[in-house]
């Protein structure tokens, strides 16, 4: 019984490769017979690969006329100048007179002072009408020197001393720009607390007017007199504070304490005008730079 298995086995074994190998001449003979079918050579050429479009970068529009537009923030203790012309006799021109002194905290300056130019101070001219350019003086200065002028419409309608309107020459723009960044990346800010018997003198840029005697006078009654000081500050004097209109003052004493190799901070008289002792008031500190190496300028002999 168990020799007939194993030959059933065997036979079917047999029967399996016999079966296997008879499919494959079936295939090869079908291959070999059916029609080869052949694809035909376009006559067409072959279309270009899609070129990507490379956009150059936009033109920067040099301006065809004597002024450019920039945005500015007008800092209380920044010196503003005054171009009138026979026909500013006007209401408007007297309004914007008072708002940038009165409500934005400017003073009025005499006259451009190169000087303080070259040491780039902030300062701007109010003036009534762009086109006075051909005709009157103190603009054209303004203009020569790299000095925003700003429009008296566009200083009634501005909300807030931040982002006004001013105009500069196209060929002073780029400097005055880089100067601001420059100069504003070389402050940091911090904090200070006022406290009885502090060091500390206050300082601005225009030494023949007023400025600043509230804020002394306020400073006096908190934390105690200032330092007696003349034209400069002794390198051995301590210091721990000195209060200026802005950071762009550029009076000789201000100087020598914040660029010290432990530059003194410096606190904005707007910020010290409420302050009573023991409060912490915004502060910053000078970390060096370019910014005060003056440029010489061409001056009138």
């Amino acid at each position: 019984m168990v020799s007939g298995v194993v030959t059933a086995l065997v036979c079917a074994a047999l029967a399996f490769g016999f079966w296997r190998v008879l499919r494959q001449v079936i295939r090869n003979q079908s291959s070999h017979t059916a029609p080869v079918q052949s694809t035909p050579k376009s006559t067409a050429a072959a279309a270009p690969a899609p070129i990507a479009k490379v956009e150059q970068p936009p033109v920067v529009e040099q301006s065809a006329g004597p002024w450019v537009l920039e945005l500015i923030d007008l800092e209380p203790g920044q010196g503003v100048l005054f171009a009138r012309t026979s026909r500013d006799k006007c209401a408007d021109f007297e309004a914007a007179r008072s708002r940038i002194t009165e409500d934005f905290g400017l003073f009025s300056l005499g006259k451009i002072n190169v000087d303080a130019v070259r040491k780039k101070e902030c300062m701007v001219m109010l003036v009534s009408d762009l086109a006075d350019l051909e005709t009157n003086e103190r603009i054209q200065q303004a203009h020569r020197y790299g000095v925003p002028v700003v429009l008296v419409a566009d200083l009634l309608a501005a909300r807030h001393r931040d982002r006004v309107r001013t105009y500069l020459s196209p060929d002073r723009a780029a400097d005055y720009r880089q100067a601001r960044g420059a100069f504003q990346a070389h402050w940091s800010k911090r904090s200070l607390q006022l406290s009885a018997g502090m060091r500390y003198f206050l300082t601005h840029s225009n030494a023949g007017c007023s400025l600043l005697k509230e804020e002394g006078d306020h400073l006096n009654a908190v934390i105690g007199p200032r330092l007696s000081l003349k034209g400069e500050v002794p390198e051995d004097q301590s210091v721990d504070m000195v209060v200026v209109p802005t950071l762009r003052t550029t009076s000789r004493k201000y100087l020598q304490v914040i660029e010290r190799r432990r530059p003194v901070l410096v606190v904005k008289a707007e910020d010290i005008r409420n302050a009573a002792l023991g409060d912490q008031v915004p502060a910053w500190r000078w970390h060096g730079g370019a910014y005060f190496q003056y440029p010489v300028l061409e001056r009138k002999a």
